[in-house]
This record gives C-alpha cells, sequence and structure tokens, in this order.
C-alpha cells in the first residue's frame, strides 16, 4: 500500500504515541553531566590564529560555549527528570546534582585541578569563585566496605574542615559530586573516609586534597 508522505507522518506519529515511555535511570543522567565536565572543548577559530597562540596555549581546558552546554543539560533534564513520567515537579537528588553541575561547568571563570587518590584513582577538581561552588570527579575510584562512605570537606587557610557531602563510589563511569556549602578562594578540597552518614570532622587521613587558587 503506498500512502501520501502526510499519510507516512501520521502513522508514524500515532506508533509513536503508541510506545508507552521509559524513564532513563538517573545513572544514566548523572554520567551524562559528567561526561560533560570533563570534556575539552576545541578552541575557539579567533584563538588559533597566527599571533594568537599563546592566547590559546593558556586558554582553560573547561572553555566551551556556554549555550551548548545549558541545551545540553536542558535536554538531559527534560529527558531524564521523569518529564514523561510525571514527575516534573519532584526532583531527585541526582537530579538537582546534575543541574549543578551543568550550570557550574558553564561559569565563565571556571578553574580545573588534578591529582591523584590515595589508593587508586584520579580526580579533577572544577570550581567557580563567582559561584562559590565546586565539583569533584573521579575516575577509577574503588568501592568502600559496608558501614563506609567517601566524605568531602572545604579546608580554610587556618586548617578549619567543614563537611561538604558524602558520596559513594559509581559503579560505572566517573564518581563526581557537587560539594555542599559555599567555597572561599585558596580553599582545599579533600576527601576522606568515614563512617556511615559522615562525620562533624574528619577522623581518617584524606585520601585526597586539591587547593584552589
Amino acid at each position: 500500500m503506498n500512502l501520501t508522505p502526510r499519510e507516512q507522518n501520521d502513522v508514524e506519529t500515532e506508533l509513536g504515541l503508541a510506545v508507552l515511555p521509559v524513564e532513563p535511570s538517573p545513572g544514566l543522567k548523572a554520567s551524562i553531566m559528567a561526561k560533560i565536565a570533563v570534556t575539552p572543548q576545541l578552541p575557539r577559530e579567533a584563538d588559533a590564529v597566527p599571533g594568537r597562540a599563546e592566547s590559546a596555549a593558556h586558554a582553560r581546558w573547561f572553555t566551551r560555549p556556554v549555550t551548548i552546554l545549558v541545551a545540553a543539560a536542558a535536554a538531559i533534564l527534560l529527558f531524564a527528570g521523569g518529564v514523561f513520567a510525571g514527575n516534573a515537579f519532584a526532583p531527585r537528588p541526582l537530579d538537582t546534582q546534575a543541574a549543578s553541575l551543568a550550570e557550574l561547568s558553564a561559569a565563565g571563570d571556571l578553574q580545573r585541578a588534578s591529582a591523584e587518590v590515595a589508593g587508586g584513582g584520579v580526580a579533577t577538581l572544577i570550581w567557580s569563585l563567582d559561584q562559590r561552588r565546586s565539583a569533584v570527579l573521579i575516575d577509577g575510584l574503588s568501592a568502600l566496605p559496608a558501614g563506609k562512605t567517601y566524605q568531602l570537606w572545604y579546608l580554610d587557610a587556618e586548617g578549619a574542615a567543614t563537611p561538604a557531602g558524602t558520596f559513594e563510589a559509581s559503579a560505572t563511569g566517573t564518581t563526581w559530586r557537587v560539594l555542599d556549602g559555599a567555597m572561599s578562594g585558596g580553599d582545599t578540597v579533600g576527601v576522606t573516609v568515614e563512617p556511615d552518614g559522615g562525620s562533624p570532622a574528619p577522623t581518617t587521613d584524606p585520601i585526597l586534597a586539591i587547593t584552589s587558587s
């Protein structure tokens, strides 16, 4: 049977509407947001012309078109945030974290620093002093035994530690967490292993410490 283009379009629309919507797992969105945050972008054309090489060489790893990042984040939040499943007005913790990571990654003053994690893994700290916000992304982080959790800390110039959230190692992909609280210039971001639920002050030596500028 031959269908006109309009009839074919109608059939395709009806078939699409007949499929029950499936909400992707929160882990999928988190994984995508982590990849966005650590994926370098090509330098702008203006930075690649002769005479601008030094500027291009000093361009930050995370410089990227803000509109592209925001559009990608919006699409992810719309698709994976439960809109099709009726949960648009009941965001889950991972939804909030993903939105925070997208906003942080788009900051005009975004900076980054990397360090190895004691026991294995490589961590990247990204931060914005304008937003007073930071996030840690770790590749190769080992899972902890039952009863233990990873805890983030802000350490100021005097060494005072402020709790900034707990997290578990991701079973797949990059482990990441946007820190709770406000960051100040020069703060050190640390990670320790603590009992479940976290501690009011570090009880072990840090497995990671990265100082911001």
